[in-house]
């Protein structure tokens, strides 16, 4: 398979790269910020590097969705939950592979390079990391800004991501071992990371965000795990 932006994948614990594995409407949602829980990651998995692109995505799904339709190695945008579900269904049969969403607890781990203490995806400042309100009016190709400690790019900004749980409000009953939230208004589900429309305390790894899974928008995205 081609590899490119998008097809490479960094382990949990190191940014080594695993390589060929992958051949704004208003938000209709709330966005809660400094929301943490404490888990434990038994399961080793695998991240991609980046945001599933827009080439990607239509040489899976046979279409484009996005809205800033500007290259293959731009994010894709404009899929709701179903359609990144569906994506990774398709992907798998084609595959042989066992890609998935991440767990939002996966999500965080990663974002915070293995659960160090930073407000971003990546240290640094916003800018330094990040396209958000402050740089951009739309999104960017990825991998554009700093990565983190892990190897990971634009886990803060481009276009929110979604994850594998449930919306609840609060992270009481999030399951210790880092799996997603299978209880809670499962007919919407969280997304992580902010996007290029929103301002520096939504880009921020604690902050998350809820949508129902068949919304769409145009700074909605997603990203793998491979198990």
């Amino acid at each position: 398979m081609h590899n490119g932006p998008g097809t490479e994948f960094v382990h949990e614990n190191s940014a080594i790269d695993e390589g060929d594995l992958l051949a704004a409407d208003d938000l209709q949602t709330e966005v809660i910020t400094n929301q943490t829980a404490q888990v434990c990651h038994n399961k080793a998995f695998w991240m991609g590097k980046f945001e599933v692109t827009q080439g990607q995505y239509e040489k899976v799904m046979g279409s484009n969705p996005s809205a800033f339709k500007r290259g293959d190695d731009y994010p894709v945008e404009r899929v709701s939950w179903l359609d990144a579900r569906q994506f990774v269904r398709l992907l798998n049969e084609k595959s042989g592979n066992q890609f998935r969403l991440p767990s939002e607890s996966e999500w965080q781990y990663a974002a915070s390079s293995g659960g160090q203490d930073v407000k971003y995806g990546a240290a640094g400042k916003a800018a330094d990391v990040a396209w958000y309100m402050k740089n951009s009016s739309s999104t960017h190709a990825v991998g554009g800004k700093k990565p983190n400690a892990l190897g990971l790019y634009d886990m803060s900004g481009n276009v929110w991501e979604w994850t594998a749980d449930c919306w609840s409000e609060h992270r009481n009953n999030t399951p210790a071992d880092g799996s997603a939230m299978s209880s809670g208004k499962c007919t919407a589900r969280v997304l992580k990371g902010g996007s290029w429309y929103d301002a520096e305390d939504y880009i921020r790894i604690s902050a998350r965000l809820w949508n129902d899974t068949d919304r769409s928008d145009n700074n909605s995205g997603f990203r793998l795990v491979l198990d």
